[in-house]
């Protein structure tokens, strides 16, 4: 028997940091609300723990559509999962989240605003210089990083 594959998106860090935009629905009271939720922080909106795992928003060259893998938990039923599953912007009743109080839907993924040249440039450094992958960048940092690398090889010759 062939194995299952898991598929496991690469983790881009605009996705890590993107937003989700929700529509919560208390169908009780009528009153409808928006929430941002980032991926991998559960939030408590009523009796539901609501956390999103992963995201994703199409590039500009294609048709336009926003995804999102949601996990939802109910207070009312002693925090069982109670929704695991893919929601669609473009396609709110596919996968929809049925539940007698509450609806909740995708309505947009916001990405980060990207970064200059610079502050690519001064995280990149900065995660360098996190994995001790700096390299030295003058001459001089050359000659003393050799130096200082070579000091104990240095041994005393000679002489009473």
């Amino acid at each position: 028997m062939a194995e299952e594959e898991i598929f496991e998106p690469e983790p881009e860090e605009e996705v890590w940091q993107a937003k989700g935009v929700f529509v919560f629905l208390n169908k009780v009271t009528g009153q409808k609300r928006e929430l941002v939720l980032s991926v991998d922080e559960p939030q408590e909106v009523e009796k539901l723990t609501i956390n999103v795992t992963f995201m994703h928003k199409t590039s500009p060259e294609e048709a336009p559509e926003n995804t999102a893998f949601v996990k939802i938990k109910d207070g009312l039923r002693s925090n069982k999962e109670v929704y695991s599953n893919w929601m669609f912007s473009s396609e709110p009743s596919v996968n929809a989240f049925e539940h007698p109080l509450y609806s909740i839907w995708l309505k947009d993924v916001v990405l980060p605003e990207p970064k200059t040249e610079q502050e690519q440039d001064e995280q990149n450094e900065s995660n360098a210089a996190k994995n001790g992958l700096l390299y030295p960048s003058t001459e001089d940092d050359i000659e003393n990083e050799y130096k200082s690398a070579h000091q104990e090889d240095e041994v005393e010759v000679g002489g009473e």
